[in-house]
C-alpha cells in the first residue's frame, strides 16, 4: 500500500517456516526481526531502522504492543490473530494508522481453523468497533466476554456472560444497597447466596442475547402470576421448561416475596427445616391469626413466634426442591397483603 508495513506473530517462528514468511523472503523485501529475545540495544537500534525506512517491513511479535510510535506504518498484518485477546489485538491495531496515511489492519488465522466462540467474539468486536476513540466500547465488550471475576479474589474472569453485564451489575449494585443500608448486626448473607444454578443452559436457549433478556425477566418477577406467565412463554417459545430453569425462577420469586414481606434471614441450619425469620419491626405488624389460618391449606409449613420474632419453618427434607419452592411461594401469595 505504497507505504512500510509489520507483521505480527505471537510467537517468533523457528527458520521462518510460515508460507507468507518465505514469499517476503523470496520477493527481497529487506526485513529486520523483533523479539523479546534481543538485547535493549538490538530492540531499539532495529525498530530506529524501520522507522527511519532502511527497512520495508518488519517482522515482530507482540511486543511491539505498546510503546512504540511509527507514524509512516500503514500496513498491519497479523498471524493467528484469534490466539490474542481483544486488548492485545486493539493495542496492536493502533500501531498503523497514526498519522495522515490511509492504513490497513489484516486479522489472519488459518482458513480451516475451528475457532472458539470467545476467539470467533474478539475478531468480530475488533472488525465492530473501528472508528476512533472507539477503545472504551472496546473494554466494555471484553468485559462481558471474559466476565470481571471476583472484586477481592485471584480470578481473572467471572460468571457475566451467563448473566449479562447489565445483569451483573444490577446484582452487585443490590449487594452493595444491602450492605450500606443495614446496620452490621442485622446482615445476613442466606437472602443473597444462591439455592440453585442461576445458570440457563445453552441446550435450552442456543442465543447469548435472548438468554440474557430471559435472566432480566426472572430478576424482575414479583409475583406468582408474572412467574406462571414467564412459563407460558417459555413453553412457547422453547418448549417444555427444563427443571434447573423452572428451580431458578422459583427461588428468586422467593427472595424476592422475603423482601417484600420482611424476612431478613432464612435460618438452613436444620437439615429438615428452612426457617423464615420476620424482621420484629415487621412481626409487630403482622396479623398472627390470618398467617395461621392460610397456613392451615398447606401440609409442610408450621408456624412458630420465637424471642419476639415470627419465624415460617417449611420442611424440606426427603422432598424435591420444586415441591417446597412452589409450597413456600404459593403461601407467600396468599399472605403478601397481610
Amino acid at each position: 500500500h505504497a507505504g512500510v508495513g509489520l507483521l505480527i506473530l505471537d510467537v517468533m517462528p523457528i527458520n521462518g517456516s510460515l508460507h507468507w514468511i518465505v514469499i517476503i523472503i523470496r520477493s527481497s523485501i529487506n526485513y529486520p526481526t523483533v523479539h523479546g529475545k534481543l538485547t535493549h540495544d538490538q530492540l531499539e537500534n532495529r525498530v530506529q531502522a524501520f522507522i527511519q525506512h532502511e527497512y520495508d517491513v518488519l517482522l515482530c511479535t507482540t511486543i511491539i504492543e505498546t510503546g512504540i510510535d511509527m507514524p509512516d506504518t500503514n500496513t498491519l498484518i497479523i498471524h493467528d490473530a484469534n490466539r490474542l485477546g481483544l486488548a492485545q489485538l486493539y493495542q496492536i491495531r493502533g500501531r498503523v494508522g497514526r498519522s495522515n496515511k490511509i492504513a490497513y489492519a489484516y486479522m489472519m488465522y488459518e482458513p480451516r481453523k475451528l475457532l472458539t466462540e470467545e476467539a470467533e467474539k474478539r475478531l468480530e468486536t475488533i472488525k465492530e468497533f473501528n472508528e476512533l476513540g472507539s477503545g472504551f466500547k472496546i473494554a466494555m465488550r471484553d468485559l462481558s466476554i471474559r466476565g470481571s471475576g471476583d472484586l477481592l479474589g485471584e480470578e481473572q474472569s467471572g460468571f457475566v456472560e451467563s448473566v449479562g453485564l447489565d445483569m451483573y451489575l444490577k446484582i452487585l449494585n443490590e449487594e452493595i444497597q444491602s450492605i450500606s443500608s443495614l446496620p452490621e448486626e442485622s446482615l445476613d448473607r442466606s437472602l443473597a447466596t444462591p439455592l440453585v444454578s442461576r445458570t440457563i443452559s445453552k441446550s435450552y436457549i442456543e442465543n447469548e442475547d435472548v438468554r440474557i433478556e430471559i435472566h432480566k425477566k426472572i430478576d424482575r418477577l414479583k409475583n406468582l402470576k408474572e412467574l406462571q406467565d414467564l412459563e407460558g412463554e417459555l413453553l412457547d417459545r422453547f418448549g417444555e421448561v427444563e427443571e434447573e430453569l423452572e428451580l431458578y425462577m422459583y427461588e428468586k420469586l422467593m427472595k424476592s416475596y422475603c423482601k417484600c414481606l420482611g424476612i431478613y434471614k432464612i435460618d438452613m441450619t436444620n437439615r429438615r427445616y428452612f426457617d423464615f425469620i420476620f424482621t420484629e419491626e415487621k412481626t409487630n405488624q403482622m396479623d398472627g391469626n390470618f398467617l395461621f389460618t392460610e397456613m392451615l391449606k398447606y401440609s409442610f409449613l408450621k408456624l412458630i413466634y420465637k424471642k419476639g420474632e415470627i419465624h415460617i419453618l417449611l420442611e424440606v427434607q426427603g422432598r424435591k426442591k420444586i415441591e417446597y419452592f412452589k409450597e413456600i411461594c404459593n403461601y407467600f401469595k396468599d399472605i403478601e397483603n397481610c
